[in-house]
C-alpha cells in the first residue's frame, strides 16, 4: 500500500514507465493508496472529535499533504472530551483476510424509536450530567484492595495492565516473531537538571501480521502501542492501545466477540458520543473495571460522551502518565473519579461505512496505577534532588579557596 511519499514516487514511476504492461497493477495501488487516505481521513476525524490531540495533529498533517495533492479533506473537527479504543486479545470469529469490502451498503440513518439514542445504565434521565466534582483533586489513588494481580485484569493481545516490561517483552515476541523490540529508553533526570539517575523503558510500538497489499507490497494489519510507568518502582504497563486495519469484518460479530471478552459493556453510544440501544450504530463502547478486575461500583455515569467525563487515553503512544497533558486542577489524573481499569473500543460511524469494517481500536488502561507510580516517581525525583543539592552544598564547604 502506498503510504509516504517515496512509495508514491515508485508508483508514479511505475505508471509512467510500465503503464502497457502494469497499468492494472498501478492502477489499483492508486485505488489502495486512496482508499486508506480515506479510511485514515475518516478515523483520525472520528478521534480528533473525541479529544485525541495526536489524532488531531496528524489529521492537520494529512489534510496538507492531500491539499497539495489535490483531493477533497473533511473540515477540521471541533475537539471533544478525548474518546478512543484498542483491540481484544482474542481474535473474533472470522478474522479478516480480504484487503478491502467490496459492495458494502451503508446503514442508513435512524428513524423514529428505532436506533435513537437510549438511556444509559447510571445516566439520569434528560442526557449527560453535569461535570462529576471530585470530593478531593489531590487524592493520591489508594493501591487495590488485596494483592495487586495483573492476570485478573482485562488483556488485549495478552498483555495486561500491571504486567513487568519483561513480561509484556515476551507476550509481544510470540505475537510478533522475528521482530527487533525497540522499547524507548529514555533517561530520567533530576528535575531542573540534566543529571541522569535511571532510565525508563517508557513506551514501545510494535506492527505486525503483514499481507500482501498489491503490487508487491505489504502493510501490517495490527498495532501495539505501549505506555510503561518509571523508575524507582519496577516498570510495568499502564496503557495499551491496538489498531486493526486492513480488516474486514462485520461491525455485529465484533460487538459480539467484545461482549464475550469483556462482558456487557457499561454505555455504548454512536458517532457522536450519544447513548444508543441499537448495535447497528454503536461506535464506542466502554467498560470500567476496579483493580481486582470487578466492574467499577458504583458505576460510573456518562458524562460529556465519557464515564465520568474521563478520556481514554487513545489507541497511540501517550509518553507520560494518564492524565498529565493536563494541569489544570481539573486533570483527570487529579479525579477520583477517573480512577479505574478502563477499555474503550471504537469503530467507523455506521452510516458512512456501513455493518463491513475495515478498521478499528481498542485501548485499555490502569489510571491509578499509571497516577500512583508517578507520584512515587516525583518523590523520588525530588529527594534525589535534594540529595544533590546536599552533596553539592558539601562541596562547596571543603573546596579551598585560591588567594
Amino acid at each position: 500500500m502506498c503510504m509516504g511519499t517515496f512509495r508514491c514516487r515508485l508508483i508514479s514511476i511505475c505508471c509512467l514507465q510500465l503503464a502497457l504492461v502494469l497499468g492494472g497493477v498501478c492502477a489499483g495501488l492508486a485505488e489502495a493508496q486512496s482508499t486508506w487516505e480515506k479510511m485514515k481521513l475518516q478515523f483520525l476525524t472520528q478521534a480528533c472529535k473525541g479529544g485525541d490531540q495526536n489524532s488531531c495533529q496528524q489529521l492537520a498533517k494529512l489534510k496538507q499533504k492531500l491539499a497539495q495533492q489535490g483531493q477533497p479533506q473533511p473540515a477540521q473537527p471541533q475537539t471533544a472530551p478525548q474518546a478512543q479504543p484498542s483491540v481484544s486479545g482474542q481474535q473474533p470469529q472470522g478474522q479478516p483476510t480480504a484487503n478491502l469490502p467490496a459492495g458494502t451498503a451503508a446503514v442508513p440513518p435512524p428513524s423514529g424509536a428505532e436506533g435513537a439514542p437510549a438511556q444509559s445504565a447510571g445516566e439520569p434521565a434528560g442526557g449527560s450530567q453535569e461535570a462529576w466534582a471530585p470530593p478531593n483533586a489531590d487524592a493520591t489513588p489508594s493501591k487495590p484492595a488485596g494483592p495487586f494481580d495483573p492476570m485478573r485484569l482485562p488483556d488485549i493481545q495478552g498483555i495486561h495492565p500491571g504486567m513487568t516490561v519483561e513480561q509484556a517483552t515476551q507476550v509481544l515476541t510470540k505475537l510478533a516473531p522475528g521482530t527487533r523490540l525497540i522499547w524507548q529508553n529514555a533517561p530520567v533526570t533530576i528535575p531542573t537538571s540534566n543529571i541522569v539517575v535511571g532510565h525508563a523503558a517508557w513506551m514501545v510500538t510494535v506492527q505486525y501480521d503483514y499481507i500482501e497489499v498489491g503490487g508487491g507490497q505489504k502493510n501490517y494489519t495490527h498495532e501495539l502501542n505501549l505506555d510503561a510507568t518509571w523508575p524507582p518502582s519496577q516498570e510495568r504497563i499502564w496503557h495499551i492501545g491496538f489498531k486493526a486495519q486492513i480488516q474486514h469484518i462485520n461491525r455485529a460479530v465484533l460487538v459480539s466477540a467484545l461482549r464475550k471478552k469483556y462482558g456487557k459493556e457499561l454505555f455504548a453510544t454512536d458517532y457522536q458520543g450519544q447513548p444508543v440501544n441499537d448495535d447497528r450504530f454503536i461506535s464506542h463502547l466502554w467498560w470500567a473495571f476496579d483493580e481486582q478486575g470487578h466492574p467499577k461500583s458504583p458505576a460510573p455515569a456518562l458524562v460529556n460522551s465519557a464515564p465520568n467525563g474521563c478520556p481514554a487515553p487513545g489507541p497511540y503512544r501517550n509518553g507520560r502518565p494518564y492524565g498529565d497533558e493536563d494541569k489544570t486542577a481539573s486533570s483527570p489524573a487529579k479525579n477520583p473519579g477517573c480512577m479505574w481499569v478502563g477499555v474503550h473500543a471504537q469503530f467507523p460511524d455506521a452510516r458512512a461505512e456501513g455493518e463491513i469494517l475495515d478498521y478499528y481500536t481498542v485501548t485499555l488502561w490502569d489510571a491509578p496505577l499509571s497516577v500512583r507510580e508517578s507520584k512515587v516517581t516525583d518523590e523520588w525525583l525530588q529527594a534525589q534532588l535534594e540529595k544533590a543539592r546536599r552533596e553539592s552544598l558539601q562541596r562547596s564547604k571543603e573546596a579551598k579557596p585560591s588567594l
